[in-house]
């Protein structure tokens, strides 16, 4: 199982997080206190089980693309 964290304005805001597991798939959670949420997980889950959330579009690569099209 790992939980993913859904960072948004420089990891600044929690929206919500992903639990992955092995058998039933992937779950999508949005809760109003987030941060707090995935801190309480921390202590049963450990730090290794909790990650960043890769995004597919960022507005970062989204600039360094036009940068190089030009």
């Amino acid at each position: 199982m790992r939980v993913r964290a859904q960072l948004f304005f420089r990891d600044k805001y929690i929206r919500g997080f992903f639990i992955d597991t092995k058998s039933a798939g992937s779950y999508n959670f949005v809760v109003k206190n987030a941060g707090k949420t995935l801190k309480t997980m921390r202590d049963f889950l450990g730090n290794e089980k909790i990650v960043r959330n890769k995004p597919v579009l960022s507005l970062k690569r989204v600039l360094e693309w036009f940068k190089r099209k030009k």
